[in-house]
C-alpha cells in the first residue's frame, strides 16, 4: 500500500504593534494552513529577544532563547506578555504530526515615548536653596512613571550654586543620576551669578 506524501504545513505571522504589559494569546499571533487538510499537533515558539516580553504557559514565565514545545491542547493556555518598549523578535513553527513547517519570523512592538521635562530659568535669593521639583516639571505621554533623572550642573566656579543631594553637594561638570525616590531631596544652592543647568528625565 503507498501512502501519499505528506505535504508540510504552513505557518503565516504578521509584525504587529500592541500596548505595554498586553497579554496576547499564541493562537492570535498566526494562521495555519496545510494542502493535505491535516490539523496542527505540535508548535515551537522561540523568543530572541531576552529581557523584554514574554512566553507564559498556563500564567507560568518561559525562558527566552530557548524553544518552547507546545502540544495542540496547550495553545490555548499559552499567549506573550509584551514588554515595556521596543521589539520583541519571535520565531514559530507547526507540525501536522509529520513535517514540519519552516521557521517564521515576526516582531511585536511596544511604542515608548519620551518623558516631557519642563523647566523655566528663576530669579532667586543668594544661597537660596529651593527644592529642584519646584523648578522643574516632568511628564510621560503613555503615563509611563518617571524613574530616574539626570542633571548637569556647566557652573563650575567657586563662587557659583551647586545641586544638594540629601545634604551632601553635588560636583559641577559631571553627570548627576537621580532616583524618583531621591527627586524630592534634591535642591539646588544657588550662589553668585548665573547657573546653566540642564536636566532630562527617564521612564
Amino acid at each position: 500500500v503507498t501512502a501519499p506524501a505528506n505535504t508540510a504545513p504552513v505557518v503565516s505571522a504578521a509584525n504587529r504593534t500592541a500596548a505595554k504589559n498586553a497579554t496576547l494569546s499564541l493562537s492570535s499571533l498566526f494562521t495555519f494552513a496545510d494542502a493535505d487538510g491535516d490539523q496542527p499537533r505540535l508548535y515551537q515558539f522561540y523568543d530572541a529577544t531576552p529581557g523584554s516580553g514574554t512566553f507564559r504557559l498556563a500564567g507560568v514565565e518561559q525562558p527566552s532563547g530557548q524553544a518552547l514545545p507546545l502540544t495542540a491542547a496547550q495553545l490555548a493556555q499559552a499567549s506573550f506578555v509584551t514588554g515595556l518598549g521596543g521589539a520583541d523578535a519571535l520565531w514559530m513553527r507547526a507540525s501536522d504530526g509529520i513535517s514540519w513547517s519552516e521557521w517564521v519570523g515576526f516582531n511585536i512592538t511596544v511604542p515608548n515615548r519620551a518623558p516631557i521635562v519642563t523647566a523655566s530659568s528663576a530669579t532667586v535669593n543668594k544661597f537660596a536653596a529651593p527644592n529642584v521639583n519646584t523648578l522643574v516639571s516632568a511628564s510621560d505621554p503613555d503615563a509611563d512613571p518617571i524613574l530616574r533623572y539626570q542633571l548637569w550642573d556647566s557652573s563650575a566656579a567657586a563662587d557659583s550654586g551647586r545641586f544638594i543631594l540629601g545634604s551632601v553637594a553635588q560636583e559641577a561638570l559631571q553627570v548627576i543620576e537621580v532616583t524618583a525616590a531621591q527627586w524630592g531631596s534634591l535642591s539646588f544652592r544657588s550662589g553668585s551669578g548665573t547657573d546653566s543647568l540642564s536636566v532630562r528625565a527617564f521612564d
